[in-house]
């Protein structure tokens, strides 16, 4: 059967892929299409391809590829999808997270069960097919909350074109192309970089070869720089690359990623893309997304506004896309009440020994905070630190949010200074038969394979009136949120808890 069949007769595809170097904001400038194409009214998908052979991305590091972004229905992904969703205002599915690790676990199972009827299992076409029939199928998956069919497709090819790793994936989109003709784009993100005042256009130049030795032709190209191409540089690299210069996209630094769809209208991408599917060209609203832009803007530089500093108190606080969704999370909400916001990373490891180096400056970041977060994290480290700063700001009255581990460190300062269990811990650091652990494992949870054994996704919490959670929630008696944790508040110390004046909010259906 022709793979373009089983696609949606109305649906248009545009991949985009990388060169020359990673973390040039692939995931970003999809994301600010997606967001020019909902704002001109068609609906749009969007699915990232990841060539790494880890099924998810749940049992990688936080340091090394930064947050895991859960889904409502409990796939642990790539951070990218999380971009998908504040700025395409979609709901994806695990399957809308391609890895090299979930393909081939599809292909050996179906190789065990005798599908391929004798056949000689090969990465061409049983692979590629394989790959071709995965997007068409999930393409189809309605993600909009409004439950509308997408009209457009967009494919994020993770990695850089020419990568020994993703190779295959190239192969299946250059039959998917051949499949849907005209129906079929390709993007491709370029690095173009300034040397003593001069714009290179050597690596976009190469990419570009790369691409074409795949078998497949960029349509336009996404040139990233530190300032905006000149004229010439666009001429060049359309002249050299046998492009229309109006192909030849200039993608230099944005005030905020969320400016980027804006840059792309002012160039009219929009008319082009549309004219290019064969698709009815319309006026873009954007007025909505320009102000809250603006709004975004002005409250990361207006020392005028209310302001708030907020102590980030967490143990992967190198790097900023190790906890993005809260960072980002804190700028919406900046941007809704028009408040200046600082956002201050803390290492918790650094709060916990006198005798550290960072120890003073620590806590006098801590205490220059209006409000302390501390989010979630895996093992020991830091825990300490954790609770030491829960406690100041129990004891303070400093506005506080605990998220998985936080909230886990949370019920632990409390059953040690309020309830005096001096030996309060979780079971996740403790196995010892004296120790009070008052956090303990999920009755749910089997041992065995870390990946994929956690509670995950949107969970039925139900609110306990007249609490902070209920009044933050409009009153709301239940709530859907999600989950991604192993460990919860042991029963056998939920009403000595209670007893003792700490107020449980929210619980899920089993306990409330």
């Amino acid at each position: 059967m022709n793979p373009g069949s089983r696609l949606k007769s109305e649906m248009r595809v545009l991949a985009v892929c990388g060169c020359t170097v990673s973390g040039l904001g692939k995931g970003t400038t999809m994301s600010s299409i997606g967001r020019l194409l909902k704002s001109c009214g068609y609906s749009v998908t969007a699915i990232k391809v990841d060539p790494y052979l880890n099924i998810d991305a749940g049992t990688m590091s936080p340091f090394e590829h930064g947050e895991v972004f859960v889904l409502e229905d409990g796939g642990e992904c790539d951070l990218d999808l999380g971009n998908y969703e504040r700025f395409l205002d979609i709901a994806p599915t695990c399957r809308h997270n391609l890895t090299t690790g979930k393909i081939f676990e599809h292909i050996i199972h179906q190789e065990r069960k005798g599908s391929f009827l004798g056949k000689t299992v090969q990465i061409v076409p049983h692979l590629t097919d394989a790959i071709v029939n995965w997007i068409l199928s999930t393409a189809s998956t309605r993600v909009e909350h409004q439950y509308k069919h997408a009209e457009v497709l967009l494919l994020e090819i993770g990695g850089s074109v020419g990568d020994l790793e993703s190779g295959f994936y190239y192969e299946a989109l250059r039959q998917l192309s051949q499949a849907l003709g005209e129906k079929f784009a390709l993007g491709l993100v370029t690095y173009v970089p300034e040397i003593g005042g001069t714009q290179k256009t050597k690596p976009t130049q190469h990419g570009v070869k790369q691409m074409l030795m795949t078998g497949l032709r960029p349509d336009f190209l996404f040139c990233r720089a530190d300032s905006p191409l000149k004229e010439s540089t666009i001429v060049k690299i359309a002249n050299s690359v046998q492009l229309p210069k109006e192909h030849i996209l200039s993608m230099h630094n944005a005030r905020s990623p969320y400016e980027v769809p804006l840059i792309l209208e002012k160039m009219g991408f929009h008319d082009i893309l549309l004219n290019r599917f064969g698709l009815e060209s319309r006026e873009p609203k954007t007025q909505e997304w320009a102000n809250f832009v603006e709004n975004l803007l002005q409250c990361s530089k207006d020392t005028e506004l209310p302001h708030c500093k907020v102590a980030l108190v967490g143990k992967y606080t190198g790097e900023t896309d190790t906890y993005v969704s809260i960072y980002e999370a804190i700028k919406h909400a900046a941007a809704y009440y028009k408040c200046y916001y600082e956002i201050i990373a803390i290492d918790s490891t650094d709060l916990e020994e006198e005798s550290s180096e960072c120890f003073e400056k620590a806590w006098e970041r801590v205490k220059a905070a209006d409000a302390i977060l501390v989010p979630g994290g895996f093992g020991s480290r830091g825990f300490e630190g954790m609770v030491k700063v829960i406690n100041y700001a129990r004891l303070n009255k400093v506005p506080f949010l605990g998220i998985c581990l936080g909230f886990q460190a949370a019920v632990v300062e409390y059953a040690r200074n309020v309830l005096n269990l001096p030996t309060a811990t979780s079971s996740e650091f403790s196995k010892s038969h004296s120790d009070e652990k008052v956090i303990s494992t999920m009755e749910e949870h089997h041992g065995g394979d870390l990946g994929g054994t956690l509670r995950l996704g949107a969970t039925l919490n139900f609110i306990a009136p007249s609490t902070l959670a209920s009044k933050l929630y409009n009153k709301a008696g239940f709530v859907l949120e999600r989950h991604r944790h192993r460990y919860e508040v042991s029963g056998e110390y939920l009403n000595a808890l209670r007893e003792g004046g700490l107020i449980f909010s929210g619980e899920d259906n089993e306990h409330a």
